[in-house]
């Protein structure tokens, strides 16, 4: 009992230490490392890109004053997973005990089935934003790794917002001016948190440069349900560990406004859910299913401006970027689609094997595009560069 009582004092004093050490507090999650000392292993078998990712983040938090460090028998595990078709950029669930909101494990993987994973910059960028998720740094719309809309060719690394957040979570913990101190690892995680690392956007830019192609036109009814989660050697080949649910409509190109498309109908996918084990112990795992917070369904018999990706391999398309869908009424002017716009956050939450997940979305945009007419709009599409205009 005395044990926990000064404990409990520690933490206290901690928390207080570390929010004086800031005027205005930086955002934060509920959880942290007991201190800046954590164990993790990479997993094995990976490429050389994605391990690579992992061990610069892990250096580039341990320079800014983290003690990260590898262990074999680390439940700590930083690895990848194939989810083709989709936006996603990396993933991180995060085990905490809410008595202490100390964390107890986590674990991150990187999305190669992401076409714009490409090179070591982007690969540390997503790296170093879902470590920043299990050290306790939240989403937030400032210069940071933590910020869905960054460019992450250019900004790969804890810029000095995180570093200062870094510190008003961990500074007047045990360790945090010394090297010596006992990774503290309670047994008994009472929640999880699942984060994401997907892209955003405010403006109309980015969403006409990261698009394949820009077209108008109708979704039809009904839609195929598939699996995005794929073999990691083989995209043809659905996952056997996991589901993470598509859904595949027909769409009904009447205009193509950028890009090329080989007839007048593709198939455009909406990622809808996803199904995950969660290890409770070594002898418990269960699935659970999230939702996909982003996902509208689409509505028939409306018109739509729509900014896509093509998967070349599997013969589809999807959302360049959050947002990609914009309707047009019957008077000729646009509105644009997302469950983020002016958002303070959007969750799921359920209890499992006396366990609460988490599954949240943080992220928030603008809406500078809803009240344009249609042809507004295209004109500032066009104005971009690289389309090829609207005829009507």
């Amino acid at each position: 009992m005395k044990s926990k009582k000064f404990f409990s004092s520690l933490l206290i004093a901690a928390l207080f230490l570390s929010s004086s050490t800031l005027a205005h507090a930086n955002e934060t999650e509920v959880w942290r490392f007991y201190s800046k000392n954590m164990t993790y292993k990479v997993d094995s078998g990976i490429s050389s890109l994605m391990q690579k990712g992992w061990t610069n983040a892990v250096t580039q938090w341990n320079e800014k004053g983290m003690n990260l460090y590898s262990n074999s028998s680390s439940i700590n595990t930083l690895g990848v997973f194939n989810e083709v078709s989709s936006t996603l950029y990396g993933r991180m669930q995060t085990w905490y005990n809410t008595d202490t909101f100390i964390v107890t494990k986590f674990q991150g993987g990187l999305n190669i089935g992401n076409s714009n994973i490409t090179g070591s910059n982007v690969a540390t960028s997503t790296a170093t934003h879902e470590i920043g998720h299990a050290m306790g740094l939240k989403h937030n719309n400032n210069n940071s790794i933590m910020n869905s809309a960054r460019n992450r060719s250019n900004l790969w690394f804890p810029t000095s917002y995180d570093v200062q957040t870094m510190t008003q979570i961990y500074a007047g913990t045990i360790g945090w001016n010394a090297i010596a101190a006992s990774v503290y690892q309670p047994q008994v995680p009472t929640d999880v948190n699942i984060s994401y690392d997907f892209p955003t956007t405010n403006k109309l830019e980015e969403m006409v440069q990261e698009s394949d192609i820009i077209v108008i036109g109708e979704y039809q009814d009904g839609f195929e349900t598939w699996n995005m989660l794929r073999d990691p050697n083989n995209s043809q080949k659905e996952s056997e560990e996991a589901f993470v649910e598509g859904q595949l409509y027909d769409f009904k190109i009447d205009n193509v406004i950028k890009g090329n498309v080989d007839g007048g109908n593709i198939k455009v996918n909406h990622r809808a859910a996803e199904s995950l084990t969660l290890k409770f112990s070594e002898d418990v795992e269960e699935q659970v299913t999230v939702s996909d917070l982003f996902y509208i369904a689409p509505k028939t018999k409306s018109k739509y401006v729509l900014f896509l990706k093509q998967n070349k391999e599997l013969d589809n398309y999807y959302g360049a970027i959050e947002p990609f869908s914009v309707t047009i009424d019957d008077n000729n002017f646009v509105k644009l689609n997302s469950n983020i716009i002016g958002s303070e956050g959007t969750s799921q939450e359920f209890q499992l094997n006396n366990v609460t997940v988490h599954n949240d979305i943080l992220d928030s945009i603008e809406d500078n595009i809803s009240g344009m007419s249609l042809e507004e709009l295209l004109n500032k599409v066009t104005a971009v560069g690289g389309v090829k205009g609207y005829s009507k």
